[in-house]
This record gives C-alpha cells, sequence and structure tokens, in this order.
C-alpha cells in the first residue's frame, strides 16, 4: 500500500499517473461519451470499456517507463484475456 514519502513517489511519479488517468477517462469517455475529453477525443462506441481502459494504460506505461515494457505487456495480455469476446 502506498503512503505518501514511504516509496519514493515524487513529482514525476505524480505526473505519469496524472497522464496514465488523463488516457484512462478520455478512452472510457470514447466508449461511453459523458464528459468532455482531456486530450484525445476518441469515438469507438460499443467498444468493451475493460479493452479501451487496458489499451490506454498499456499504450501510457509502456511509452512512459519503457524498461518496465516486459511487465506491462504480461499485464496487458492478461488483462485482455479477462475480456469477453464480441
Amino acid at each position: 500500500m502506498y503512503s505518501p514519502g514511504s516509496s519514493g513517489l515524487g513529482f514525476a511519479d505524480s505526473r505519469a499517473f496524472a497522464i496514465l488517468h488523463a488516457a484512462i477517462h478520455d478512452a472510457v469517455n470514447g466508449v461511453e461519451r459523458r464528459y468532455q475529453p482531456y486530450t484525445a477525443d476518441l469515438s469507438a462506441p460499443g467498444a468493451s470499456v475493460d479493452a479501451a481502459i487496458a489499451a490506454a494504460a498499456h499504450d501510457v506505461l509502456v511509452a512512459m517507463a519503457p524498461s518496465q515494457v516486459v511487465k506491462v505487456e504480461i499485464a496487458y495480455g492478461s488483462a485482455l484475456l479477462a475480456v469477453p469476446e464480441g
């Protein structure tokens, strides 16, 4: 569990979390339009919200933490396996 100051998380990590969550917001909003997008005006009505979240998180994490790409790819694959077909 994270507690402020205990794990060395700082400004860079806070920024990364903000970018990650903005990307997830825009991905979900592209599937179920409810709000103004932050950066990407996506449109994929009827798509899987879970797949949209996984894809957004994947893309941000690969871009921001390239040294962790293997872990990100494994987590992404696992997340997509949990999404029902269709």
